[in-house]
């Protein structure tokens, strides 16, 4: 294998959230790290921002994301999620 042909990409992710009774809110931080390439922004991430409440087994949670990198704010506008989890 070429090194041209060889690429190593890194999730990471780290989050802190705080519950109150059956209230849950958090921030968070998540991308890719391009630890082969050679280019300006090596790094593409996202801050995160959510919170939900819990109603009964089920917790409606909304998400939003802010591309943080001036690569990815070229290609991905600020992002809201809805989403259901259920225990």
């Amino acid at each position: 294998m070429s090194d041209d042909n060889f690429e190593l990409v890194l999730p990471f992710a780290a989050r802190v959230s705080r519950n109150y009774e059956s209230i849950e809110a958090g921030i968070g931080w998540s991308g890719l790290w391009y630890a082969t390439e050679n280019i300006g922004d090596r790094v593409l991430s996202q801050l995160r921002f959510d919170g939900g409440v819990w109603l009964g087994p089920f917790k409606p949670t909304v998400e939003i994301a802010l591309p943080m990198s001036g690569d990815l704010q070229d290609v991905l506008d600020n992002t809201i999620t809805l989403k259901l989890i259920m225990k």
